[in-house]
């Protein structure tokens, strides 16, 4: 797992560190992240996916704690499909 991953502990930790052409979805009692990186291989955004646990919900972003539960080994080619991803992870757990 990503060790900057690990390092995120509270909401606003995710929401800054997936900003750019990125998004947070909250479902349930999970925190799902994406994140669109240029691959200049294929000339296209590649996302990413991360799952997270919410630990502690206080209603605010800055203070929610959260825990990373699992990262995709694999890039995807909309925002779309990288949360898809997290909600299959989500509901094998």
């Amino acid at each position: 797992m990503n060790t900057n991953l690990e390092n995120l502990k509270t909401a606003a930790d995710v929401k800054k560190a997936f900003a750019c052409h990125g998004s947070l979805v909250r479902y349930g009692a999970y925190l799902i992240a994406t994140k669109g990186s240029w691959n200049y291989d294929t000339n296209r955004l590649d996302y990413s996916a991360a799952l997270s646990d919410i630990l502690t919900d206080t209603g605010k972003t800055a203070t929610t704690q959260v825990m990373i539960a699992t990262e995709a080994d694999e890039t995807f080619l909309d925002a779309g499909h990288a949360i898809e991803w997290a909600i299959g992870m989500i509901h094998t757990r």
